[in-house]
């Protein structure tokens, strides 16, 4: 199945404002009651930094998604990918999470880390199809993907 959705670096605050609904969703099912839209607002710009990345997953146009993602010296970390419900399940999620990677390549950083919940069984999958290397840590894991080699002086 061919999945019609973009997925894009946010450049401009208006697009960064097209995520703080999604923000505003995907806190409020992580912790099982309702955030303010000012909340997400709040928690997206505390965010929004020079070391980090924002990119939003469009379908048809329409928000349905997005990633975060840090610079983290030579590694870049994924914060995070958040998928409305209704458009879980079809690869979008893997297709977020592929840009970050792809982007952090080519911006020459040796290797893409992340922290995913053990309980997190969708996230879990996703990140070993993409061949991540998985080491316990916690509640869940430190997940590791090498993108390039690193050069010893």
């Amino acid at each position: 199945m061919t999945i019609d959705a973009t997925v894009t670096l946010i450049e401009t605050e208006k697009e960064l404002l097209e995520i703080v609904p999604l923000k505003q969703a995907d806190d409020s099912e992580a912790i099982g009651k309702p955030i303010s839209a000012g909340n997400g607002l709040d928690k997206i710009m505390r965010l929004n930094g020079p070391s980090y990345n924002f990119w939003i997953v469009r379908v048809n146009g329409a928000p349905v998604g997005y990633a975060v993602g840090k610079r983290d010296g030579e590694r870049y970390k994924g914060e995070g990918v958040y998928v409305t419900p209704e458009q879980r399940g079809i690869g979008i999620g893997p297709l977020a999470l592929q840009r970050q990677v792809d982007y952090a390549k080519a911006h020459g950083f040796i290797e893409f880390w992340s922290v995913v919940s053990g309980e997190n069984r969708h996230s879990i999958k996703m990140l070993q199809k993409l061949g991540f290397k998985f080491e316990p840590s916690g509640q869940g894991y430190e997940v590791r993907l090498k993108l390039q080699e690193e050069i010893l002086i």
